[in-house]
């Protein structure tokens, strides 16, 4: 960021698996956010409780736009609170929300992770923090919260008292999470949860294997590390779209 250049930088190049020629060359960086934005939606249509109206984002970057844009798509939200340690993040985004998504509602800016944790009824976690981001005994009965951007194993941005306060915990892959999600390795390395408590998987959900929200007072964890396919497709919907268009 020093340089002005994004922290996540990367690349794309998409082969053609019968001839070998390479047909595309994507900005992976955009790939990455699209794709995270898609499954954190779909996470959150049948996560989040229908009459969602509020949404806490904590961290402000390019990811967070998405995400804001998914939520908007899966639920009528009516007041978006907003958190980032460099305030002039948070004021930026507040800007493409109106701007840009046309939002109608309320944006307010938080002085703290915390300040409004009670009040949302989704909460996104959309740092690449190595700690907790915001205290888990605030959350209210039937908060939905989405865990992105943490994609290491020393990488644990929601705290211990927010999982075990958890009905309901649904990851994208199980071997993804098990090789990188700290939100879930750590724990379980401490014996504070075991690999029992992830109840399923995003299409374990989609395909009905798995029940979404039973109850208006779970709290529901979505977490999502990535996984190449998901980049594959979208890489693929866009070369093919494109191609179309001549």
């Amino acid at each position: 960021m020093k340089r002005g250049l994004k922290s996540i930088q990367s690349k794309l190049l998409l082969t053609d698996a019968e001839t070998g020629e390479h047909v595309a060359l994507m900005d992976a960086s955009w790939l990455k956010v699209m794709r995270t934005v898609a499954i954190s939606g779909v996470a959150a249509k049948h996560l989040a409780r229908e009459d969602a109206r509020t949404c806490l984002v904590i961290g402000c970057g390019e990811q967070a736009k998405g995400q804001i844009s998914a939520m908007l798509e899966v639920r009528n939200l009516e007041r978006i609170f907003l958190y980032n340690r460099t305030r002039t993040r948070a004021e930026s985004l507040k800007t493409y929300i109106y701007e840009v998504l046309h939002f109608e509602g309320d944006v307010e800016i938080a002085d703290g992770p915390d300040e409004k944790v009670r009040d949302a009824d989704i909460i996104i976690c959309s740092t690449s923090s190595r700690t907790q981001v915001f205290d888990g005994t605030l959350a209210k009965p039937g908060t939905h919260i989405s865990g992105i951007g943490s994609f290491k194993p020393d990488m644990q941005k929601v705290d211990l008292n927010a999982l075990k306060r958890t009905d309901k915990i649904v990851c994208d892959t199980f071997e993804g999470c098990m090789e990188e999600a700290g939100d879930f390795l750590t724990p379980i390395e401490q014996g504070e949860i075991s690999k029992d408590n992830i109840d399923g998987k995003l299409t374990d959900l989609v395909l009905g294997e798995l029940s979404g929200r039973e109850n208006e007072s779970d709290i529901t964890f979505f977490k999502s590390v990535g996984f190449a396919m998901a980049d594959l497709v979208t890489a693929v919907a866009v070369y093919r779209s494109l191609k179309d268009k001549g």
